[in-house]
């Protein structure tokens, strides 16, 4: 499905909404994210059991954010779900272990991800103070990456996934503010395959996001 549809999909959703028996709001957000992923390596081995590769995370690139943002209030209860389109990079190196070449060979491999996130965020408030924590699921993954022209590596994009995330928020007359710690269930090469197979690096992304959004309808 495409980010456009997805997105006009979560609009009517949110509208929908906003026919809830509550306080609401209804505005556009934007959020910067920073990533932390743990430099973990593995070996890739041939049908032979050869070592081929040796696969290495570097590090992962801030994600920024922006979309709308929703919020109905319960009393001490609210609900806040929004609807962001993300991006970001990961950065990798893949070391070549041929017997035709002389000497390993190093490459650096940049991946651009961008994708559609949908965090449910919920919790209790206190005066103009949130405390909440959810889920945040992640639709429509697309990877710009050189990894499926290197011969028996492959990418294929996740089209949902899932993450976690918890943080304390300002919730002020026209302007919302919070500060989440997010971190994914899936491992950040779970798209990567070696010869059909699984690289197999369990390390997942985790970091934190701070984010502002602009009521623009109650």
């Amino acid at each position: 499905m495409k980010l456009r549809n997805i997105f006009t999909f979560a609009l009517a959703c949110m509208m929908a909404f906003n026919t809830i028996q509550a306080q609401n709001k209804l505005g556009v957000k934007v959020e910067y994210g920073l990533n932390a992923v743990p430099t973990q390596s593995t070996f890739l081995v041939n049908e032979f059991n050869q070592v081929e590769h040796e696969l290495s995370i570097v590090s992962a690139t801030p994600a920024q954010s922006i979309g709308l943002y929703s919020a109905f209030d319960f009393g001490y209860i609210f609900l806040q779900p929004e609807a962001l389109y993300t991006s970001y990079s990961m950065n990798f190196e893949i070391e070549n272990f041929n017997s035709q070449v002389d000497a390993p060979s190093t490459l650096t491999v940049t991946e651009k991800i961008q994708q559609f996130d949908i965090p449910v965020y919920a919790g209790v408030r206190y005066k103009f103070l949130k405390f909440g924590a959810g889920p945040v699921f992640h639709i429509g993954q697309h990877i710009e990456s050189s990894f499926s022209d290197l011969g028996k590596l492959s990418v294929k994009p996740a089209q949902i996934s899932a993450g976690f995330q918890a943080g304390i928020g300002l919730d002020l007359k026209y302007v919302n503010v919070d500060v989440k710690y997010q971190r994914e269930f899936n491992s950040v090469t779970d798209h990567i395959e070696y010869n059909s197979q699984p690289v197999g690096i369990k390390s997942s992304l985790s970091g934190i996001r701070i984010g502002i959004a602009f009521n623009i309808a109650k």
